[in-house]
């Protein structure tokens, strides 16, 4: 009985050590698994192949739920890989992470997996994600959104 346990332990140990990927991260993140989100939080900004973090990655894919809950479990909002996405894809993704919030928060659409609008918390309708860069893209950005000034 008592190597068992030990045998138990050990197995324990060696899946707390064992590798994470950039995918197990995201996967956790789109399908709201916030328990497994905190029991790896200090690895949570894991860089994959690409060099992106799941929260990079969130941002390229437009993928605003999966990016609330990375968020919200503490991954880097100025991890280096942000500094790769072009200013105009941050722009972007800012512009829809504010509709979709707003959406999320008036019901018209349903909260992130593993968060309960019900429960009076509201997402925030800002990414956190840098606006200096878009701020500099401002003029630019109307042109191509909307055809000219």
């Amino acid at each position: 009985m008592f190597s068992m346990s030990v045998s138990s332990m050990l197995w324990s140990t060696s899946a707390l050590a064992a590798p994470l990927t950039m995918s197990q991260i995201y996967g956790y993140a789109r399908h709201g698994d916030l328990s497994s989100l905190k029991r790896i939080k200090s690895r949570i900004d894991t860089i994959g192949r690409g060099g992106n973090t799941a929260l990079c990655q969130a941002v390229y894919n437009q993928d605003y739920g999966t990016y609330y809950n990375l968020k919200a479990m503490g991954a880097s909002r100025t991890h280096p890989c942000i500094n790769r996405i072009s200013q105009a894809q941050i722009y972007s993704f800012n512009q829809g992470y504010h509709d979709w919030a707003i959406a999320v928060n008036r019901g018209a659409i349903p909260a992130p997996a593993g968060m309960s609008v019900a429960s009076g918390t509201a997402v925030a309708t800002e990414t956190g994600l840098s606006t200096a860069a878009v701020v500099g893209i401002g003029v630019a950005a109307a042109v191509v959104v909307g055809g000219g000034i």
